[in-house]
């Protein structure tokens, strides 16, 4: 009689490849020759300011007003000091790739296992990743709104840092 051994690990597939690729990812930011972390970060990591560039720079205009600049000047320095792109929209989803730390890893990483496993379990693979991707891109998206309105109204600029906004 063969009785059957219990997996080591028992998540779904897509979240065992999910936090391996974070975790690998978290490696590299880690343990890299720091300008590999450093472009990694410029070039996956979310700043609102960015996608403003793209979709609205005028926006960005009236905070310098009381300078005297050359406005496309101006919004040619910005672009090229945040590094804009008509790629620059992937970042509301790469963004979701990277940890400050191993502790903010671990701890994504085992409300990932948590509450990510039934909802892949009951989704499937594919409608799981969807709905992670969604919940990368709604609160990016948010972030610029809010970046936006903030403008508008009184001059600051919001930075956002995870979920928050400061």
């Amino acid at each position: 009689m063969v009785s059957e051994r219990e997996k080591i690990i028992n998540l779904p597939g897509v979240i065992t490849a999910l936090i391996c690729v974070f975790a690998a990812l978290q490696c590299v930011v880690q343990y890299a020759p720091e300008t590999v972390s450093e472009t990694m970060y410029r070039a996956f990591a979310f700043i609102p300011a960015r996608l403003t560039l793209l979709i609205d720079p005028q926006s960005l205009l009236p905070a310098h007003t009381t300078f005297d600049y050359d406005p496309q000047e101006t919004l040619e320095q910005l672009k090229s000091a945040l590094g804009v792109s008509r790629l620059s929209v992937m970042t509301l989803l790469t963004y979701a790739f990277l940890h400050g730390s191993w502790m903010h890893f671990s701890i994504n990483a085992l409300t990932l296992a948590a509450f990510g496993a039934p909802v892949a379990r009951r989704l499937g693979d594919t409608p799981f990743l969807v709905f992670l991707a969604c919940g990368a891109v709604v609160p990016g998206r948010h972030a610029c709104l809010v970046q936006q309105l903030g403008r508008a109204g009184d001059g600051h600029m919001y930075v956002q840092i995870g979920r928050a906004h400061v």
